[in-house]
Parts: C-alpha cells; structure tokens; sequence
C-alpha cells in the first residue's frame, strides 16, 4: 500500500508555505512604506502650520501700529524661536523679512522637515494680503 504513493504532499506543502511566507513579506514591506510616507506627510503639514503660524504673529504684530511698521520690521529681522512639544520633538519657526520689506519668508521645521511659506504685504500699508504660496 505505501509503495505506489509517490510523496507530492510535503514538496506541495513546502511550496505553499514559501509562497504565502513571500506574500506576506511584501505585504509587510508595503505597510511600511506606507507608515514611512503618513509619518512625513504628518510631519509636513506641521511644519506647515508652524510657519503659517508663525508669519501670521508678525503680520498680527505689525498690524498693531501701521505708523511703526518700519520699525517694526527692522526689529524683527532674524527672530527666531524653538519649543519643544509633548512627544520630544524639534519644533521651530523663522520669519524673515524679504524684498525690502515688502514680503515676508515663514520656515517652519519639525525634525528633519522643513515648509516654507511667503507672504506678501501690500504696498499701501492698509491692506495686507495673506495669500499663501509654496515656491
């Protein structure tokens, strides 16, 4: 009875497992990468935020007294500031007055991500456009 099987179950068994063993991997490798791309995404948009937020101090302070702007542009230059937040991480911003005044750059970092945002300031010194352009 056991002569005429000719052994195909192990080898058939042996290959199924391989296959689902490799099926898996990539599975697990793709949810990485997955996880690796949500993690800065999530990064970037903070980092977003922060220099939107931080452009969006120095237009509320230099919106306080229009008769001072230029001072209060010359005072700002090179301000920057860095806190750390709940979960350790490396947040800062930087504003920079850019085009003699006539434009702001906003960095915010998060780590290791960086997102810059300019905002122009109009020239008549009433109005300030707060239009937001990555370039």
């Amino acid at each position: 009875m056991l002569s005429n099987e000719k052994g195909w179950s192990l080898p058939l068994v042996l290959i199924i497992v391989l296959v689902m063993m490799m099926v898996s991997t990539a599975l697990w490798q793709y949810a990485m990468v997955d996880l690796k791309h949500v993690t800065i995404d999530e990064k970037r948009m903070q980092a977003h935020y922060l220099a939107r937020s931080g452009a969006d101090l120095v237009l509320a302070y230099l919106d306080e007294d229009p008769d001072e702007q230029q001072d209060r542009l010359e005072e700002l230059k090179g301000k920057t500031s860095t806190q750390q937040v709940y979960n350790n991480q490396s947040v800062s911003f930087t504003v920079e007055i850019i085009d003699d005044g006539r434009a702001l750059k906003s960095t915010g970092f998060v780590d290791d991500v960086t997102e810059t945002l300019y905002v122009v300031i109009d020239p008549n010194r009433r109005y300030w456009s707060r239009s937001y352009e990555n370039y």
